[in-house]
């Protein structure tokens, strides 16, 4: 009754808080009623409906400590502890997390794996992404996963494994490389024979996992003709990120699967139409693509124009490394492409005037910038500017300031 209570009943989170509030401490709260408390907790969040109060509410903790104990003492089943800590992960950017609770829920994982079922895997995969900035402790419980993984991925749908292989490429570098060679390995076994079931969102996560755990797990390449056939059939149904995501990986894939490259000239057919959405890093990734591809999938040109007349637009949200990035490209692009020239060549302080932009935004950030973005943006920058000689003299003056005071 509790359960149904709390997954059908409630109309709102505060009510569920409330309902909550009144058994969490109690001996009717078991098991069951752990896993649908947190997993309602995820339905309200999608709806909306998680207000301030709700965030600061007393109810929470006292949820928190209740499972956290529970999990100790060993009651909760694998499917429970997955369900308890995929909800942990899809409430992190909202809610405080116990890391108490998350602790105990790794140490059940660890004990529990085995009894876990290929759904439950993948979910805890996506949850160690977005856990592992709570507690990097979460990480410790990727052998397990693998080796489950390795013995269970043949039970996968096309979504799992999709999730699955984007989430190990999002933690390469937190984890033990023969635990993500071990995950890879299982995954690539299976995609080819599901992948005609993806979606376009997930045909596109799988090829930029591929790009990014090419160095560390070679045989992911293996999957790369299947996806690039499968995306010739969808890439219609690609949403602007997708399109983006998928041109980057081409880029990055080419040279060791060269059957990458035929999906160009599908990809460029929708960017050139749905260029007006994308996000500014979209559009400085798929420019970045393009001076990458531009020699062995010639078609990539043709989308340039339409990216061109979305930077004006959006280049006030620009971060200073998708200025440098576009900035870059579009240098790499101009004897390639008629309207790079015209437009690098815009009159000053004009709605093109893209590179006084960039000189004025770079001159005025330059105090405050570090890492990367002073290493490595900055001299492209400046680079970029020589190189249409674009003289910009207090871009000149703050870049040397910034040197004499050994920024």
């Amino acid at each position: 009754k509790l359960t149904s209570q709390m997954k059908k009943d409630v109309q709102s989170a505060a009510e569920l808080l409330y309902l909550l509030d009144g058994v969490v401490d109690g001996p009717i709260f078991n098991n069951f009623h752990a896993s649908a408390a947190y997993t309602s907790l995820v339905t309200w969040k999608r709806k909306g409906g998680l207000t301030p109060s709700d965030k600061a509410s007393p109810v929470l903790p006292k949820l928190a400590g209740r499972v956290q104990d529970m999990a100790l003492k060993g009651q909760l089943e694998p499917r429970q502890i997955s369900n308890v800590f995929w909800s942990l992960g899809q409430l992190s950017d909202g809610l405080d997390i116990s890391k108490g609770l998350l602790m105990a829920l790794v140490t059940s994982l660890g004990e529990k794996a085995n009894g876990m079922n290929a759904h439950d895997l993948s979910n805890n995969l996506l949850a160690c992404v977005q856990l592992k900035g709570v507690a990097a402790e979460v990480l410790t419980a990727l052998p397990k996963l693998a080796a489950q993984i390795s013995m269970k991925a043949a039970d996968m749908v096309p979504q799992a494994l999709s999730n699955s292989l984007w989430a190990i490429a999002h933690l390469k570098d937190d984890a033990d490389h023969e635990d993500v060679a071990k995950i890879v390995a299982a995954l690539v076994r299976q995609i080819p024979d599901k992948a005609e079931g993806m979606d376009p969102q997930a045909l596109s996560n799988i090829l930029w996992a591929a790009a990014q755990l090419k160095d560390i797990a070679p045989d992911v390449k293996e999957i790369v003709p299947t996806i690039v056939a499968q995306i010739q059939d969808k890439a219609d149904g690609m949403k602007p990120q997708e399109l983006s995501n998928s041109l980057w990986a081409a880029a990055r894939l080419k040279d060791i699967a060269p059957e990458v490259k035929e999906i160009v000239p599908a990809i460029v057919a929708q960017i050139k139409d749905k260029a007006k959405d994308m996000m500014p890093q979209s559009l400085a990734n798929s420019l970045w693509a393009a001076t990458r591809l531009k020699d062995d999938a010639p078609a990539v040109l043709q989308m340039v124009p339409a990216l061109l007349e979305e930077i004006p637009r959006k280049q006030a949200s620009f971060t200073s490394q998708e200025i440098c990035n576009c900035l870059e490209a579009l240098v790499l692009l101009r004897d390639s492409v008629p309207e790079v020239g015209s437009f690098l060549a815009a009159p000053p302080n004009s709605k093109n005037d893209f590179v006084g932009f960039s000189a004025s935004r770079f001159s005025t950030l330059l105090p405050r910038l570090k890492g990367k973005d002073l290493k490595f943006a900055v001299p492209v920058v400046v680079w970029a500017c020589a190189r249409v000689n674009f003289y910009d003299g207090e871009l000149l003056v703050s870049v040397a300031q910034r040197g004499k005071s050994g920024g």
